[in-house]
């Protein structure tokens, strides 16, 4: 037996195996800790703050291990901030790989300012400055870039520094489901029950 996907039916199929990974990683997420935020497409955050008895290593490891059983590999990233934790995720050298930041200004200087999403109007002028780093972009006067690049500047002069700690903005946990049913005809009398 054979089957063809057209365009429409490959996209359903790859929107629904989006879906499903989204899924498995929501799932495990929640294996970690109980405050999980979708972050972006391909990338949930947990709020490791409660449960600060857990030992939360473990528990990422065990996250990793269930989605690489899954055929889902995946890295994860410990940091004092949200973004800090999505760096440190994307710069592991393999999968189901855990990342911690520690020393947070040794961990931004080395990587590349397109890590930090530049805007359009500041990219080219940071180029044209020979900015190829976190560390280089840092190292100006704040007063300075915010002076030059104004209010876009400040939330990436933000970004360049790794981020504030931020309340998640949370998935909800999945509601309750429960099945009925109702008989055809209520019952008046015992007698029709006997019988």
């Amino acid at each position: 037996m054979m089957t063809a996907l057209t365009p429409g039916a490959q996209e359903t199929a790859m929107a629904s195996g989006e879906r499903e990974a989204a899924a498995l990683l929501r799932t495990a997420a929640f294996m970690i800790a109980p405050s999980v935020e979708e972050t972006e497409p391909g990338v949930c955050t947990a709020d490791l703050t409660l449960g600060a008895e857990l030992n939360h290593r473990a528990l990422i490891g065990q996250g990793l291990a269930w989605l690489q059983a899954q055929d889902l590999p995946a890295t994860a990233g410990l940091g004092r901030t949200p973004l800090l934790a999505l760096y440190a995720a994307q710069q592991t050298q393999g999968t189901s790989e855990l990342r911690e930041v520690t020393d947070e200004s040794a961990f931004l200087s080395p990587l590349p300012l397109a890590i930090a999403r530049p805007p359009a109007e500041i990219a080219p002028v940071i180029s044209h400055w020979g900015l190829r780093t976190l560390g280089d972009f840092n190292a100006l006067p704040t007063a300075d870039l915010l002076q030059r690049f104004g209010t876009a500047g400040a939330e990436f002069i933000e970004r360049c520094r790794g981020g504030q700690p931020r309340p998640l903005r949370t998935v909800p946990l999945a509601g309750k489901f429960h099945a009925g049913h109702d008989l055809d005809d209520p019952l008046a009398a015992l007698e029709p029950l006997l019988f």
